[in-house]
């Protein structure tokens, strides 16, 4: 069980709240309204510690005016999605309505962060990431996201949602689609970089081998085998497990061994 840090999310229902996590990484991450019911809130983004499960630090999402759902202001969010990389850097999508006495419909935004263990540091504003978006209040086409959904590698990010569209990808269309149609957009990633390769080190101590590697690569499960062949690998630790790993030689011999990401 996560704790909690008072005043940041998960407090109502949790429809709107989402987690993720790498299996590269040591965190956990969570967005959603904050808080969740009637009043002033904004869309909170948290990070927790995935060893420990002590909640590390917050950040507000959303930029401008807090949302005064049922208060008489005029800011609409809700439904919050997360997704991250190997990297530690997030992605949260939500459904915005940025002035509700304008704006007729909700439209998906999004915003990337970097954490680096203590803080999140923005890498974009605010935006929308959809082409179809009716980003002129004055002139509204029509167009509806809701629901929104996130993946995300180091290169690239896909976001998907439901809503109303016209199925060319041209914003000055009208729409022609039906609601809730599925659509989605892949996007550069604002910091681009290559997945962490592992580099890895074996010394021997005493009767152990002791394998290492590079912390950002991630987790793996460390295999044994006769041959250099695609087959025949057999599990050498048990699952996926994090740097360094001692190995006794007695239990493999004389062996190639490999490490190797199961999901």
């Amino acid at each position: 069980m996560l704790t909690q840090q008072p005043g940041s999310i998960d407090a109502g229902r949790s429809d709107g709240t989402r987690y993720c996590s790498d299996i590269r990484s040591h965190y956990i991450f969570g967005a959603g309204k904050s808080p969740e019911s009637a009043g002033f809130t904004n869309m909170m983004l948290c990070a927790w510690d995935a060893n420990t499960r002590a909640w590390i630090t917050n950040t507000i999402v959303s930029e401008g005016s807090e949302d005064t759902l049922n208060t008489g202001g005029t800011r609409l969010l809700d439904r919050a999605n997360v997704a991250c990389d190997a990297y530690n850097r997030v992605t949260v999508v939500y459904r915005l309505r940025p002035d509700r006495t304008l704006w007729l419909n909700d439209q998906i935004a999004a915003r990337v962060f970097q954490f680096d263990g203590t803080k999140f540091t923005p890498l974009t504003p605010e935006f929308f990431p959809f082409v179809e978006n009716d980003q002129d209040p004055n002139n509204l086409a029509g167009f509806q996201g809701q629901e929104p959904s996130v993946a995300m590698t180091p290169r690239e990010i896909l976001i998907y949602a439901e809503g109303t569209w016209n199925a060319t990808g041209n914003p000055t269309n009208v729409v022609v689609t039906a609601p809730q149609t599925h659509c989605y957009t892949i996007i550069s990633h604002p910091a681009p970089l290559a997945d962490p390769v592992p580099q890895i080190t074996v010394v021997r101590s005493g009767s152990n081998l002791i394998l290492s590697w590079n912390t950002d690569a991630g987790l793996f499960t460390v295999e044994s085998n006769t041959t250099l062949g695609p087959g025949g690998w057999t599990p050498v630790t048990s699952g996926n497990v994090a740097t360094p790993v001692s190995v006794p030689i007695s239990s493999i011999g004389n062996k190639f061994l490999r490490l190797h990401r199961s999901y």
